[in-house]
């Protein structure tokens, strides 16, 4: 299924009017295949049907359909066996007519289509079965595989750990009616709108049954967490470990990064998934600049963060260190580096990369370009910096003798053929050998100093 539940929902009321008239033809039931298929529904010749009611009447006869037709709990298996039965219709139909039975099959469908699909509203019964399978070699003796949480609307909970080779252990609790009321309404919201996804991944899909106020048994199932429901289930339910629709994963929840390349200059950047925020700071003799901005994007960058494999370089002069805070460890990790990458810390340029990109979408201009993309210094470089002097104008080269500079630092530089004294915003900076310089050196002209802000606003230079 790859439409939203709404969307399904007016397609099998539609095709309920469509199919009223006494006959139709094989060009109608074309029509709704393609529909069919446009939802996600794929022709399995009842495969899926056949697994969940395997002793069931025959599946092609309306009268025996009709008495279990209610009992199919989720929309994928019966949108899969409305699609095997038109192609069934169009390989048998005679005389470019379909017959009363199929007609009456088809209508039985849609109405328990129409059924499945209407707006879940109150919540009795939460049954989530969350598998940890998928292609994997043999485990051993004791491995979790599996876990299956039961939510009831009197606040009643209970949660089953499934071991490998061993008997599964239960736990039960129960939390304020109130506080279950408030999740159910959440997780009947969140499934009002949930579209499978259309994906083949290397794991288990969770399996969730709900039980409606009105009596409807609803089957869902995905790969993903839907809109990071886990998470407030966890903190609602009080228990750290449940993996439900993520697998518990031991993410990031915090992050921070110091580049202390001399003495006069440190910048620092934090991630907090708890506050969604991001905090930026740069300090030097004389500039000092941070931004803190607030964002759910910032939980979304810790989870890629968490993807990657970290490890220290612990150099001598170590100048960039990162401190790297798990949900279920005790203590921080530590690590630290260089920018050369003769002590580079074993993750760095991928975590780079993310920052970058999402500083882009978020504060382009926030950050050092130095932290991500500038050489290393080594002896004979020469510092290049790209100065502009108004809002999009054109950049120019000119020669640092700082290595101090960051982007943004307002600075003063000879302008023209007479040298006019300019004050100009620093866009860029890198290392070269004279040999690579972007421009020849020996026509560069070189950078005065950072800018005063009191005379830059009182005229002077």
């Amino acid at each position: 299924m790859v439409i939203t539940r709404t969307a399904l929902q007016q397609l099998a009321k539609h095709w309920q009017t469509r199919l009223k008239p006494a006959t139709i033809t094989i060009k109608t039931i074309h029509q709704l295949a393609k529909d069919l298929q446009y939802a996600g529904f794929a022709v399995d010749h009842y495969a899926a049907l056949k697994r969940s009611f395997s002793k069931a009447p025959a599946l092609t006869a309306p009268q025996e359909f009709a008495q279990y037709v209610e009992q199919i709990a989720d929309p994928e298996i019966l949108g899969n066996a409305m699609a095997s039965r038109c192609q069934q219709i169009k390989e048998w139909a005679w005389h470019d007519q379909v017959s009363a039975a199929d007609q009456s099959w088809l209508q039985l469908a849609l109405a328990q289509l129409t059924r499945l699909t209407r707006t879940l509203g109150d919540l009795q019964r939460v049954k989530l079965h969350a598998g940890l399978g998928g292609f994997m070699s043999c485990p051993q003796v004791g491995t979790v595989m599996g876990q299956s949480l039961l939510l009831k609307a009197n606040g009643a909970v209970t949660v089953k750990t499934h071991y490998y080779d061993e008997p599964a252990q239960s736990q039960h609790w129960q939390i304020d009616p109130q506080a279950m009321a408030q999740l159910l309404a959440q997780i009947s919201q969140t499934f009002d709108n949930f579209q499978s996804e259309l994906t083949v991944v290397d794991l288990e899909p969770w399996r969730m049954t709900v039980k409606t106020a009105d009596d409807r048994r609803i089957q869902f199932r995905g790969y993903f967490d839907p809109d990071g429901l886990s998470e407030a289930m966890r903190q609602i339910l009080q228990r750290p470990h449940l993996y439900l629709f993520d697998g518990d994963p031991d993410r990031i929840d915090a992050l921070q990064i110091t580049y202390h390349p001399a003495a006069s200059q440190q910048e620092d950047l934090r991630l907090s998934r708890a506050d969604q925020q991001f905090f930026w700071q740069q300090t030097t003799d004389t500039t000092a600049a941070q931004l803190t901005l607030t964002t759910a994007t910032v939980a979304l960058l810790l989870d890629q963060l968490g993807e990657i494999t970290w490890q220290s370089a612990t150099p001598a002069n170590a100048e960039l260190h990162l401190t790297l805070q798990y949900r279920y460890a005790q203590t921080p990790t530590h690590l630290s580096g260089s920018l050369s990458t003769l002590a580079e810390i074993t993750g760095w340029p991928e975590a780079a990369a993310l920052i970058s990109a999402w500083l882009a979408k978020h504060s382009p201009q926030v950050l050092d370009a130095r932290i991500f993309s500038r050489r290393p210094y080594a002896p004979g470089m020469l510092c290049y910096c790209q100065v502009v002097f108004h809002h999009g104008g054109k950049p120019y080269s000119y020669l640092s003798q700082s290595h101090d500079l960051a982007i943004g630092a307002r600075v003063v530089v000879p302008l023209g053929p007479n040298d006019t004294l300019t004050y100009g915003t620093v866009i860029a900076c890198d290392y070269y050998w004279p040999q690579e310089a972007p421009y020849p050196p020996a026509k560069t002209k070189s950078i005065i100093g950072i800018a005063d802000s009191l005379k830059e606003a009182l005229g002077g230079k």
